[in-house]
C-alpha cells in the first residue's frame, strides 16, 4: 500500500495554521528539554558523591563550595526529603523539588533561631513559626517576609500583632534592627510605643520601661 502525501500549499489556512503551530511547539519543548538536561549535567558533574546512590536514590553529595546534602536524589539533585547543611553553618531539613527548598521544612539559621513552617522557592511561604531565643512568633510568611497578624507567644502567653513585609507595625511585638538587637513590646506605626524591652542577640536586657516614637520616656 502506498500514502500519497498532500502538498503543504494544498492545506486550508487553518489546516497551515494548525501545523504550523504544533512544529513551533514541537521544537521550542525539544529545546527547553536538551537544554535542561545540559544544565543538569553540568551541574551535577561539579557534585561529589560521598555516599549511597546519588544517581536516583538516597545518598550524600557535597558541593563545590561546600554543601553537604544527605537524603533523596535524581542526578545528584536534592528531590523528596533531605537535609541540606549549609557553609555558614546553617541547616534545613524536609521537603525538597529538583533542587529548591519546596514543602514543609525547619530551617536553623546560623544563630540558632529557628522557622518551621512552609516554603515555596526557597523563600518562606505559607504558614509557619519563626522561634527567636525565647520568644516564637506564629503567623503567614508572604515571599519571606511576616505578613498580617501574628502571634507573639512568651512564658506560655501570647500577644497580637500586625506586620507589613517583616516589619512590626501594630499591636504586641518583635522590632529587629541591626547587629542582632531586637525590641519586644508594643508598637504603633512601625515605632517603639508602649511597654517593651530592647535585648541584644544574645537576649541581655539593654534597656526597659515606656517608650514613645523609639525613645524611652
Amino acid at each position: 500500500m502506498k500514502f500519497k502525501l498532500t502538498p503543504f500549499c494544498q492545506f486550508s489556512k487553518s489546516q497551515k495554521i494548525i501545523l504550523v503551530t504544533g512544529l513551533v511547539l514541537f521544537l521550542v519543548g525539544a529545546i527547553f528539554y536538551s537544554n535542561r538536561k545540559y544544565r543538569e549535567n553540568q551541574f551535577s558533574d561539579t557534585i561529589v558523591c560521598l555516599s549511597g546512590d546519588c544517581a536516583s536514590g538516597f545518598g550524600k553529595i557535597q558541593y563545590p563550595s561546600g554543601e553537604i546534602y544527605s537524603g533523596q536524589l535524581s542526578n545528584k539533585i536534592p528531590n523528596g526529603k533531605g537535609k541540606m547543611e549549609f557553609k555558614d553553618k546553617a541547616i534545613y531539613e524536609g521537603d525538597w523539588e529538583m533542587g529548591q527548598i519546596e514543602g514543609y521544612g525547619i530551617y536553623t539559621y546560623p544563630d540558632q533561631n529557628i522557622f518551621s513552617g512552609k516554603f515555596r522557592k526557597n523563600k518562606r511561604e505559607g504558614f509557619g513559626k519563626f522561634t527567636i531565643g525565647r520568644y516564637s512568633i506564629q503567623g503567614k510568611w508572604v515571599k519571606d517576609f511576616l505578613e498580617g497578624e501574628a502571634l507573639l507567644g512568651y512564658e506560655g502567653k501570647k500577644w497580637s500583632g500586625f506586620y507589613q513585609k517583616g516589619k512590626l507595625i501594630s499591636g504586641y511585638g518583635i522590632l529587629f534592627y541591626p547587629e542582632g538587637k531586637r525590641y519586644i513590646g508594643q508598637a504603633q506605626s512601625g515605632k517603639r510605643n508602649g511597654i517593651g524591652h530592647l535585648e541584644n542577640g544574645k537576649g541581655e536586657i539593654l534597656e526597659k520601661g515606656n517608650w514613645k516614637d523609639d525613645r524611652k520616656i
